[in-house]
């Protein structure tokens, strides 16, 4: 009776070791920084990368990469998810993307769309990386059917108890938020540890807004639409504010997004699919100013200003993990190299995210398998092979094997 309940114990800790323990042999680890790359094994215990080693590692329970490359998951930073989050991001994480800041569309009047933020923290959703803002809130100037209206200081309060109680992390606010209740939203929101990100109300210069605590400007053209509504001295025209944001007016910007720790959000590809659906005879133009937006991100990212890799997805006809991969391309054509783009869609949009998935021993185990570096491929991004989450093997794009190998 001993021997049999030992060896019932026997099997019970092999079978917790076979759960809670992965070795990654053959995995060529990239540097982001300098895009050279190292082959190494790795185990992963609980979800935790526990050692990243060049000795051999032999265990039952191990995956053979034979050579593929890893790689951080990626973060869309501005999405718009709705109601169907898992059907959307099984698009996105054909790209690599396992994080996605849900930037909000539900009003308070509706309250059974919580469910879905609730949900997201389920098995499922949280392997999807969700971080739900929630809620959009505006002023009553701006009639938008899904926006949340804020008139008032009361409205202001109750609106930061509902977040506070769907447990979400960000206050976004519209075009038309009321500019006179923008000390006592700043104030507010710090005392509940909320981020406050979003547009730039209409009638407030953007360099005085640029010294409010906020956490991120969403979309680079919030600039040009700030310059048109500021109150004290508005454009006249668009070449004026062209004038303006190219000469030391935007160096000053800087100086304050820089010293406020203000993100900036580009979604330049949104800009660019609204081009690619005007008019024929408006188009030429139409990529004029997205060259000009895009040397905007660039001054911005070289001057120390963090900017963060978002879409706006599914707004103008964009397509989950493609449309990132579209704004990577543009931001590195705006003259940003590779790697810091890649950096800015995987460990710098983590962190800002107060989490930490570098690959690394201590940290959390997400991160993709490719056939190629993408710091000198980034096409490698279109076809992800695989991905460890949490320490659990997922199979990518339909492949049944991916040609890799279990021990």
């Amino acid at each position: 009776m001993r021997v049999l309940l030992l060896y019932i114990c026997l099997i019970f800790l092999v079978s917790c070791d076979k759960s809670n323990r992965l070795i990654i042999k053959n995995a060529n680890l990239i540097d982001i920084k300098s895009g050279e790359s190292e082959l190494v094994n790795i185990i992963v215990e609980d979800g935790i990368i526990k050692k990243i080693t060049k000795d051999s590692i032999t265990d039952r329970n191990s995956i053979d990469l034979k050579g593929n490359w890893i790689f951080p998951i990626l973060n869309d930073m501005h999405a718009h998810l709705h109601d169907s989050v898992s059907l959307k991001m099984d698009e996105y994480r054909k790209y690599g993307v396992f994080g996605v800041r849900d930037m909000g569309v539900f009003k308070s009047d509706n309250l059974g769309f919580l469910n879905i933020y609730q949900d997201y923290k389920s098995e499922e959703y949280r392997k999807y990386g969700v971080h739900p803002v929630g809620f959009i809130y505006n002023g009553k100037a701006c009639e938008v059917d899904e926006h949340q209206v804020i008139d008032t200081r009361s409205d202001l309060i109750e609106a930061i108890s509902l977040i506070k109680s769907a447990k979400l992390k960000f206050f976004k606010i519209h075009n038309c938020f009321p500019r006179g209740l923008l000390d006592d939203l700043i104030k507010l929101c710090n005392e509940n540890d909320l981020k406050v990100v979003g547009h730039i109300p209409e009638g407030i210069d953007p360099i005085k807004y640029s010294e409010y605590e906020i956490s991120s400007i969403e979309h680079i053209d919030s600039f040009i639409r700030g310059l048109f509504s500021r109150e004290n001295f508005p454009a006249k025209s668009f070449r004026e504010v062209i004038d303006i944001l190219d000469g030391p007016y935007l160096d000053s910007l800087a100086v304050n997004l820089k010293r406020n720790n203000i993100a900036i959000t580009p979604t330049l590809v949104t800009y660019e699919n609204f081009v690619k659906s005007a008019p024929k005879e408006q188009q030429a133009s139409g990529y004029k100013i997205l060259k000009r937006l895009q040397s905007y991100t660039k001054r911005f990212h070289d001057k120390g200003v963090q900017i963060l890799v978002g879409t706006d997805y599914p707004l103008s006809g964009l397509k989950g993990g493609e449309s990132i991969f579209r704004e990577m391309e543009l931001l590195i054509d705006a003259g940003i190299k590779p790697n810091e783009v890649l950096l800015m869609a995987t460990n710098d949009s983590a962190k800002y995210l107060g989490e930490n998935f570098q690959i690394e021993e201590g940290y959390k185990a997400k991160f993709i398998v490719l056939e190629d570096n993408p710091i000198k491929n980034l096409n490698s991004l279109r076809k992800v092979k695989s991905a460890i989450i949490d320490g659990e093997f997922i199979l990518l794009n339909g492949s049944a094997n991916n040609n890799l190998v279990n021990d």
